[in-house]
C-alpha cells in the first residue's frame, strides 16, 4: 500500500467488512494503524528482502 487517502482507508474497511482478519503491508505502518482503529485489520511493514528486491518506498 502506496495511499492513505479516504478513498484507500475506505475500500480497506470494506474488505475487512468481507473478512475475519485484513492484513495490509505496506511502507509506513505507523501511519495506517494511526487511520484504522478496526478491529481484524492487521498492519505490517512490507518485509525487508521485498525491499532489497524490488526497491524502497515512496
Amino acid at each position: 500500500m502506496t495511499a492513505t487517502d479516504d478513498a484507500t482507508m475506505a475500500r480497506i474497511e470494506e474488505l475487512a467488512g468481507q473478512t475475519a482478519h485484513l492484513t495490509v503491508y505496506t511502507w509506513q505502518p505507523g501511519l495506517l494503524r494511526e487511520r484504522l482503529a478496526s478491529q481484524g485489520i492487521s498492519v505490517e511493514q512490507i518485509p525487508q528482502f521485498l525491499v532489497n528486491r524490488f526497491g524502497g518506498g515512496a
